[in-house]
């Protein structure tokens, strides 16, 4: 397959399965990037003056505020509130509690809901953080501060024209993350949650899980392409996550959506037994099921077996050494390392990816149907996130 890439291929030509081995270095680069941004811009004045933080941002950038949550909760000792940035600039921003801080998570910049949700919350007093790859877009100009997670050494090393010099490609979503992970821990110090020690024993594992990410996605790379030819003729894909790995389900899915153009359904692993469950069958839409060490394991298991029970195929994301797991599974797709549950979202969207770039490399994309083409769908894509208007009040 050629890796030529055109100006209006909208990332027609699939990821090679080696780019997600390299997110690793994604992590070894950005840490020491943003650790200085993050100690100069979050002051001990801010930290003890917050009583609310808010994330808001839209697609992954919404989803890294999901995965943080809980890191930010537990470290932080500030209540933490994930929103997607249409449903936080027209529904909550007005009744924000005093003392609010807004992250605002745009690796574009230029993502209008979420410039317009930092523009509405520094009106009604709120403090905000622009996390962006762009320092001269427009969120990071209408932000108080900037959080810049972008290196520009490996910025736009695959990704061509899309959406900027300052993309890391997949490694977006990991750049966010950590992002949050390292204000809250600066926040949890600041404010006596955390001591100096825990604070940077807990930086330092962030910075460990560049391996598991390298040695994961080296070790399910051909899985995830065998998994990809026996489930080629499938469309749909149930990803199911609890907890901070509900985000990775839907970053998960949202790769379904972006390379094969195939339907990837996220959903919480509790509510997949209320919902989805009714369209389990033999040999139809197989079900994801994240399974990290930590509070949802045993109810992945339960429902593991009730996706079996009636004839459903599951594919597993779990632990190397949850044998339990890998065994009631048809698939699996295993992490090699250790790690709090809270930080687990860095290393399990590694499999997802993978099978996504897979899917992609095996069957490519529905064709499109004159007169829609690679380039009419670049160009609605990019007026529908960057160029809608900014509401004022």
């Amino acid at each position: 397959m050629s890796n030529e890439r055109k100006s209006d291929d909208f990332q027609s030509t699939p990821y090679e399965l080696s780019a997600t081995a390299g997110l690793g270095e994604v992590i070894r680069q950005v840490i020491p990037r943003l650790e200085p941004q993050v100690a100069e811009l979050i002051t001990p004045e801010l930290a003890k003056s917050i009583n609310k933080v808010y994330f808001t941002g839209c697609g992954d950038s919404h989803y890294a505020g999901v995965a943080a949550r809980l890191a930010f909760d537990k470290h932080s000792g500030v209540q933490t509130e994930p929103l997607e940035s249409l449903e936080f600039s027209r529904y909550v921003v007005d009744y924000m509690p005093q003392g609010s801080l807004l992250f605002g998570i745009s690796n574009s910049g230029q993502v209008s809901r979420s410039t317009e949700s930092i523009v509405l919350a520094r009106q009604r007093g709120a403090k905000t953080i622009a996390i962006t790859g762009n320092k001269e877009g427009p969120l990071a100009k209408a932000a108080e501060a900037v959080l810049i997670q972008t290196v520009p050494e490996m910025a736009g090393q695959r990704t061509g024209r899309r959406y900027g010099s300052g993309s890391l490609g997949l490694g977006n979503f990991l750049a966010s993350l950590l992002a949050l992970y390292l204000s809250g821990l600066r926040i949890g110090e600041l404010r006596g949650k955390l001591q100096a020690k825990e604070a940077a024993a807990l930086k330092e594992e962030l910075l460990q899980t560049a391996d598991i990410l390298t040695r994961t996605a080296e070790h399910n790379s051909q899985p995830a392409y065998d998994l990809a030819c026996a489930l080629w003729h499938l469309d749909t894909f149930f990803i199911l996550g609890g907890g901070p790995n509900y985000a990775t389900a839907m970053f998960a899915a949202a790769k379904l959506f972006e390379q094969p153009h195939q339907t990837g359904v996220a959903q919480e692993l509790e509510e997949w037994a209320h919902e989805q469950y009714f369209l389990t069958r033999p040999n139809v839409s197989p079900i994801f099921v994240i399974a990290p060490p930590g509070n949802s394991r045993d109810r992945a298991i339960e429902q593991i077996h009730g996706a079996r029970d009636f004839g459903g195929t599951v594919i597993a994301i779990c632990d190397s050494e949850d044998q339990e797991i890998q065994k009631l599974a048809h698939w699996s797709l295993p992490v090699q390392g250790k790690m709090r549950e809270e930080f687990t979202p860095l290393a399990y969207t590694i499999p997802g990816m993978l099978f996504a770039t897979a899917l992609h490399q095996v069957k490519g994309r529905p064709p499109m149907i004159p007169p829609y083409d690679h380039k009419t769908m670049r160009e609605v894509n990019y007026r529908q996130i960057f160029h809608s208007a900014i509401r004022e009040r």
